[in-house]
């Protein structure tokens, strides 16, 4: 082993983070569609797993309500 590979500091899944909350804007990933043509609507409902990380989130758009995993969606940046 190189040492320079075990000195590496891996940061990115050190701190916890859940960006969805209830109320937030997000836009639903679908790989058949273009980034413009994505779902816009807004989480109505979180499902943590039972180590309390948000795993499937509730959201409601324009044609209904759907459940879907939390990394298939995107959080929009709000002010």
């Amino acid at each position: 082993m190189n040492v320079q590979t075990i000195l590496l500091v891996r940061e990115r899944w050190n701190t916890t983070s859940n960006p969805v909350k209830i109320g937030t804007n997000v836009l639903l990933q679908q790989a058949n569609a273009s980034l413009l043509q994505w779902p816009l609507g807004r989480i109505v409902e979180i499902f943590p797993g039972q180590d309390g990380v948000v795993r499937v989130v509730s959201m409601k758009t324009k044609t209904g309500i759907f459940k879907h995993p939390v990394v298939k969606v995107c959080p929009l940046p709000t002010q």
